[in-house]
């Protein structure tokens, strides 16, 4: 099963968020193929410990601008019938209706 994690992580915000989709990526690669979804690209160094994969949305030039932009950004990213887990604030209802419709499963944290 190919599971996708989305979650926003910078210096400033979203640590937390960061933490709680790592660990359960961990678990869940065991047996799944798991991909956590990203903002832009983290240092790496700082996490050389994971052992998991990871993808950007946007470069270092664009930044979040709206749930529609990201969900239209995301679905370009993920498999269809694919389980996806959100754990980003500033991600809704609006978001939610885009992705639900090629995601076999919609888990929001």
């Amino acid at each position: 099963m190919n599971i996708y994690f989305r979650t926003n992580y910078n210096t400033k915000v979203g640590i937390g968020n960061f933490m709680r989709i790592t660990m359960l990526a961990e678990q869940l690669q065991r047996n799944n193929e798991c991909t956590i979804i990203l903002d832009k690209e983290i240092d790496r160094h700082k996490f050389k410990n994971y052992n998991l994969k990871f993808d950007y949305l946007y470069n270092n030039f664009k930044e979040f601008r709206s749930q529609k932009l990201d969900a239209e950004k995301f679905v370009m990213k993920i498999k269809k019938n694919s389980i996806i887990f959100i754990d980003d604030y500033r991600l809704g209802n609006e978001w939610e209706k885009i992705i639900s419709k090629k995601s076999k499963k919609l888990i929001a944290i």
